[in-house]
């Protein structure tokens, strides 16, 4: 049910997610409209421990629709997007992403 990059993404979230307690992490599941029991399965053997939001209108409203599977935001403590990744991401990215002191890089046009 989900795209390959974000199979091969969920251990490196995983692992983010269990060694930093004070950062929150979700991950959401653009297709559980057409079936949740079946997405909540595969989370389950793909072993997504993280919290799993299932999109629906609001979410959307509230998050915006991804340009493409996955994507990734980081927001700052306001609630505010300071940086939009296509693609898969590494723990260690997560990492100096969320760290003291770390600036984007700057946005491609």
């Amino acid at each position: 049910t989900w795209c390959v990059p974000c199979i091969q993404e969920t251990p490196e979230i995983n692992a983010f997610f269990k060694e930093h307690k004070d950062v929150a992490v979700i991950g959401v599941a653009m297709d559980a409209e057409d079936n949740p029991a079946k997405v909540k399965k595969f989370a389950a053997k793909v072993g997504h421990d993280y919290p799993l939001v299932f999109s629906n209108d609001d979410v959307e409203a509230q998050l915006g629709t991804p340009r493409a599977l996955p994507t990734t935001r980081i927001y700052d403590p306001k609630g505010k997007v300071i940086y939009e990744r296509v693609g898969r991401v590494t723990k260690k990215f997560l990492e100096e992403a969320t760290s003291a002191g770390w600036k984007p890089p700057p946005s491609k046009a």
